[in-house]
């Protein structure tokens, strides 16, 4: 409401200067002071005096060129105008608009929040829910609006038309059509492979991306859907197609349950693909470029977990051929580029924490899996301008014991979360007994130290990362906390507490 006020009182002062000047209604030679029409009259020495008013009109300034009539509704429009500005202002600042909207009927509460009235969309999304509902034109407006938004890329992206769409949906509104159209819009996946590879090298990893498109409503909401990436065939050089899974169905490479994010929150899914080249096939050389081709699909389906009551069934979004040039390097080159510069390595340095080490106060000597026995969260303080690739050590006693790696890429801004935790092979004699020499010296002490240090190798699998720093960060002094259940380790919140490195 308050904008809308704020909209109709510029409007207001735009019309009434308008209005007050007016419409030209005559052109000549007017006395300036009486307006009196000059026309015929000889102006000099002699006859220097208006015939009306006697105003002396010999200068040019006492005599105007044209006569203007102000347009009384104008002024009247804009007098209103103003009275309705300040009932609007009045309203929304004593905050009284809810009880007010509440009061409108259906098509004037829809009409202003597709005109984009916050205090219109809040009345508007219960109305949706309400019992009665709506009417069906008016869905029907709101749901032809919200689609053709979503279709337009050059059209702001508002949450309520997310909002209405999921709704729509989840109270079957949506035609076979509309869904489609829906959902189709609803996913944007983005494909990342390496620029470079290492003749002979045994792969090219690639990534694909995916998150929500043009969804985003005012409340979450989970739609019953899942979402899997479909690899149907890749082509390195002049090396023969390779198809994926039986019959050439192709390979799902990740399934993820979709659901409707709110306006400022955000999900996506990474999922790897590795190519095998064959290099004898491939007809090429160092210095050559050579085009890789990966053919995909998107698909959303019903998810198994969920019952819903109008299964949209089997549903390829899109299909998609991505072909991307790689230069083919030396055999010994490294993948990965290491930075070395001083200044950005203490940056990243500086804006690493973590939190204590959580660490298992009992080993299950006959567990069977992959469970971790210790464990810290990592958090970024700010945003890391130059990806980083770590290879994660606790030291007791001068022995440095490795859990962990970590490859991070380069960041818009800090974020906590990562969790690093060490997971012993529990069919590896090795690793056990290191578990058990690292636990038992961990149960003297109460702190340890932890150093992160780079290893460029970390970061062959991440086609997103091109370059990383060279750096070393060192945690002298992590508190140790023992936990009675592995999965405590694994437990992360924004309000621990943290623990700052060394930095040179």
């Amino acid at each position: 409401m308050i904008p809308f006020g704020w909209l109709i009182v510029v409007i207001a002062l735009l019309i009434f200067p308008i209005a007050l000047r007016g419409r030209r209604i005559a052109t000549g030679q007017f006395c300036r002071a009486c307006r009196f029409d000059l026309h015929g009259l000889t102006i000099s020495e002699e006859h220097s005096k208006c015939p009306e008013c006697g105003a002396a009109v010999v200068e040019e300034s006492a005599r105007r060129t044209s006569l203007r009539k102000s347009s009384f509704s104008g002024i009247v429009t804009s007098i209103v105008l103003i009275l309705i500005a300040s009932g609007l202002l009045i309203i929304g600042y004593s905050g009284a608009a809810p009880r007010v909207y509440a009061q409108f009927p259906d098509f004037l509460i829809v009409h202003l929040a597709m005109l984009g009235d916050d205090d219109a969309t809040n009345e508007l999304v219960p109305r949706l829910l309400s019992q009665p509902p709506i009417s069906d034109s008016l869905w029907d407006h709101l749901i032809q609006n919200s689609l053709n938004a979503q279709a337009d890329q050059n059209h702001d992206w508002e949450p309520i038309f997310g909002e209405i769409l999921a709704i729509a949906w989840s109270s079957q509104r949506l035609s076979e059509t509309q869904s489609e159209h829906y959902f189709t819009s609803a996913l944007s996946t983005e494909f990342v492979m390496r620029g470079s590879i290492p003749m002979g090298y045994s792969e090219i990893a690639t990534k694909f991306l995916t998150k929500p498109g043009r969804i985003h409503a005012i409340n979450n909401d989970e739609t019953g859907k899942i979402v899997k990436i479909n690899v149907l065939s890749t082509k390195v050089g002049d090396a023969p197609v390779q198809t994926y899974g039986q019959n050439n169905e192709g390979t799902v490479l990740g399934t993820y349950q979709f659901s409707v994010p709110a306006q400022n929150s955000i999900w996506s899914f990474a999922s790897g693909l590795k190519i095998e080249p064959e290099w004898s096939q491939v007809g090429t050389k160092v210095g050559d470029t050579i085009q890789v081709r990966v053919d995909y699909q998107v698909i959303i389906e019903d998810s198994p977990y969920t019952n819903n009551s109008k299964p949209l069934g089997p549903a390829i979004l899109s299909e998609f051929s991505i072909t991307r040039d790689v230069v083919v390097k030396d055999p010994e080159s490294p993948l990965v580029e290491l930075i070395q510069d001083t200044q950005r390595s203490t940056q990243v340095c500086e804006i690493f924490n973590i939190s204590h080490l959580r660490v298992l106060r009992e080993l299950d000597q006959d567990r069977q899996q992959w469970m971790p026995i210790l464990g810290m969260t990592l958090r970024l303080k700010d945003k890391l301008v130059v990806p980083a690739a770590l290879r994660v050590y606790v030291v007791v006693d001068g022995k440095e014991y490795e859990i962990n790696s970590h490859a991070q890429e380069s960041t818009d801004g800090g974020f906590y979360g990562s969790i690093l935790s060490w997971r012993p092979d529990p069919e590896n004699p090795e690793q056990l007994e290191l578990s058990k020499e690292l636990i038992g010296k961990l149960s003297s002490v109460t702190e340890a130290s932890v150093i992160f240090r780079t290893d460029p190798t970390i970061a062959n699998s991440n086609p997103a990362i091109e370059q990383v720093i060279e750096t070393r960060v060192e945690f002298p002094n992590v508190p140790i906390q023992w936990v009675d259940r592995y999965q405590e380790i694994w437990n992360s919140t924004n309000w621990m507490e943290w623990v700052s490195p060394e930095c040179d």
